[in-house]
């Protein structure tokens, strides 16, 4: 699951933006594996919306997508604070 409603809200994990990317052809999972220096246990997890997205995984998205770090951590951060709100955190 990466996305849950909240409050009458979709609310995505960081790994739903990359698995629709994936999904267009703008990058391939394993080139997404090499430029977070994940492996694919860690990578699925992640698309999941399971794995934790760190400091240093968003800044390694930031480098690969030209976007900031702060994106990927304010999108990890509202996820988080729907499943737990939700009460489907899975630490």
């Amino acid at each position: 699951m990466n996305y849950v409603e909240h409050n009458g809200k979709l609310i995505f994990s960081p790994g739903y933006y990359l698995k629709e990317n994936i999904e267009e052809g703008y990058f391939t999972l394993s080139e997404l594996e090499e430029a977070l220096q994940l492996n694919n246990k860690d990578m699925l997890s992640l698309l999941d919306g399971k794995l934790y997205l760190t400091d240093e995984i968003a800044n390694n998205l930031a480098n690969y997508l030209g976007t900031s770090k702060q994106l990927w951590l304010n999108i990890e951060s509202n996820w988080r604070k729907a499943l737990q709100q939700k009460g489907e955190s899975k630490k």
